[in-house]
């Protein structure tokens, strides 16, 4: 980013709480107050305009927040937290995107067995731009062309090709999204 763009960017953030005072001035409501009453089917994010972006911005600045550093102590860790004691777990870990909590438990599960099958249809194969292959030295085989599901023929197939080729290599995760965005958010067949 070059200098005029990164001042341009953080004179709208520092304007963002005065941009929903006014927001509220203007249309004579709390702008704040039908943020979280909407729910949307078909695209991810909270799909904020402007004002109601602002209106969470200052929301955000009357709170008594402790800072965190690199995701360490602070809102973060409570939020972490508060998470695991929900799903009674030991730890629980926040990251900004669904794509990159795909990407690290693929990771972790697979270990040093780095094939890993995929539907061909998948987010995980198409839209995480070669992050497995690039950030973790994933080899990610896709199955089921064309379709939602991976059939069991294709998955042996590859599992003992794998295992048993000139150069062993095991499988060390097979991945299954269910729903399928690509195939009209179609679930995985059960069987």
């Amino acid at each position: 980013m070059d200098r005029r763009k990164f001042i341009a960017a953080s004179s709208l953030a520092a304007a963002a709480p005065m941009l929903a005072i006014e927001a509220g001035a203007k249309t004579g409501k709390d702008v704040s107050s039908n943020l979280f009453r909407k729910v949307n089917f078909t695209s991810d994010g909270l799909e904020f305009n402007t004002s109601e972006y602002a209106a969470v911005l200052q929301q955000a600045t009357n709170r008594d927040l402790e800072p965190d550093y690199y995701s360490n102590n602070g809102v973060i860790a409570q939020l972490e937290q508060k998470f695991a004691s929900l799903l009674g777990k030991q730890a629980a870990m926040f990251v900004p995107t669904g794509t990159l909590a795909n990407h690290l438990a693929v990771r972790k599960l697979a270990g040093n067995d780095r094939r890993v099958l995929v539907q061909e249809e998948s987010h995980f194969y198409n839209d995480s731009g070669d992050c497995a292959q690039t950030l973790s030295d994933l080899n990610l085989v896709p199955l089921g062309t064309g379709s939602s599901t991976m059939k069991l023929e294709e998955i042996k197939s590859w599992v003992e090709r794998s295992s048993h080729g000139r150069v062993p290599m095991k499988v060390g995760v097979i991945s299954i999204e269910s729903p399928v965005r690509r195939k009209d958010h179609a679930l995985v067949d059960f069987a």
